[in-house]
């Protein structure tokens, strides 16, 4: 039996690398080496590894990989799909969270590497979306909207519609990791077992599934792969060399993505910080920590949310608080308009009265979705006849 792996230290700005060794034999155990990588040393070109995207599963680690000559336990799912991923004649380099991050570190290495997974994601050549087995016909969806993507016009039968919503219903698309990972991607590749497509002909085929099959488009991430990407145009980079996506606000990644999936409840709010607009430094106590209790970090989050006047009771393991503080009404919504954008998106033209003036606002909100996705709690909505209320000494933050 090998003996267990163990990480050595990674020098500053550097990442890990797994070398996914080849093999004929599909039953082979699975070979790999570990590598250190000057990522910061890169600057902003794109570098010749692919990045994993895809959902850890049970965290039960029943299975083994052989990283130089050492054993390490991996989880069923990235098992599979490093058994899929192997190519049968040449060396694959691919970052993979679980592997490439020393999980278990005392000297904050998961923290330092979280904190710059963005920048992980962006730099590969290629992202690779695993959602799993070809299972209920999981890779005749990923053909079927392919070619949906390709052809525009195409004719959804009721074979077909459940297949891909099938497909939608699998895990990948309730982790909050994914966000990120996709947004961030230059190139992205989505693998059903053998089968593989690329990425822009799945987000259009996507679009065109929704409009025919009565789809609402409201929260989930499914839309999120097909919109994050074209963001890259706003990508920024900070005084630290750190990668900003900045998409939108911080409240807003919160209000609209709180209901996704994370194997640690800390992760709810360390998972979008990489896309937002604002920079976080040590300063807002928000930065990747897995030492600070949920209950002080879901503090911290409102604080910075709402502005330090207001007091707040949270509890451990929970994702209720209590917050108090002085306000007053400022105004009532008196008409919202929805309107749709490329058939995915959609912009809210709320109207509000104040008690001297009407004026109007637009509030933005890109939302994610479909029928199959329905245990996504939905980002909250302005409906007519809502108060608009200002609590005092709050922060004045973009939500738009």
């Amino acid at each position: 039996m090998n003996d267990v792996y163990r990480y050595s230290p990674l020098p500053p700005g550097n990442i890990r690398l797994l070398r996914l060794l080849p093999s004929t034999d599909e039953t082979a155990p699975i070979q790999c080496g570990l590598i250190h990588y000057p990522l910061q040393e890169s600057g902003t070109r794109s570098c010749l590894y692919e990045a994993l995207s895809y959902a850890w599963g049970s965290p039960e680690k029943l299975h083994t990989i052989t990283v130089d000559g050492c054993a390490l336990p991996v989880t069923t799912n990235l098992h599979m799909a490093l058994r899929h991923l192997r190519d049968k004649h040449f060396e694959r380099l691919i970052w993979v969270d679980a592997v490439c991050i020393d999980q278990d570190s005392k000297l904050g290495e998961k923290e330092q590497q979280l904190h710059g997974m963005a920048n992980v994601y962006f730099k590969a050549v290629r992202v690779i979306v695993w959602l799993g087995e070809a299972v209920e016909e999981g890779d005749r969806a990923l053909s079927v909207l392919s070619h949906a993507g390709e052809v525009g016009d195409f004719t959804w039968s009721p074979e077909n519609e459940r297949a891909v919503t099938a497909l939608l219903k699998r895990p990948w698309f309730r982790r909050i990791w994914v966000l990120q990972e996709v947004a961030a991607a230059r190139n992205i590749l989505i693998v059903v077992g053998r089968a593989e497509r690329d990425g822009i002909a799945f987000t259009l085929g996507l679009k065109a599934f929704r409009k025919p099959v009565g789809i609402p488009s409201s929260s989930g991430n499914s839309r999120r792969l097909s919109t994050e990407p074209m963001f890259l145009r706003r990508c920024l980079w900070n005084t630290a060399g750190q990668l900003r996506l900045g998409i939108s606000p911080l409240g807003s990644r919160v209000d609209m993505y709180n209901a996704h999936d994370a194997t640690e409840r800390r992760d709810k709010i360390f998972a979008l910080l990489g896309m937002c607009t604002e920079y976080f430094g040590e300063d807002t106590g928000l930065v990747p920590n897995y030492t600070i209790p949920w209950e002080t970090l879901f503090t911290r989050l409102i604080t910075y949310l709402l502005g330090e006047q207001v007091s707040t009771q949270t509890w451990p393991e929970s994702v209720v608080a209590v917050i108090a503080g002085k306000g007053h009404v400022i105004g009532r919504v008196s008409k919202v308009e929805v309107v749709a954008v490329d058939g995915l998106d959609f912009q809210q033209k709320v109207y509000f009265e104040t008690w001297s003036t009407k004026i109007r606002a637009e509030h933005r909100s890109k939302h994610e979705t479909s029928e199959c996705l329905a245990r996504r709690r939905q980002a909250r909505d302005l409906a007519s006849g809502t108060e608009r209320n200002s609590l005092e000494g709050s922060k004045v933050r973009e939500h738009v």
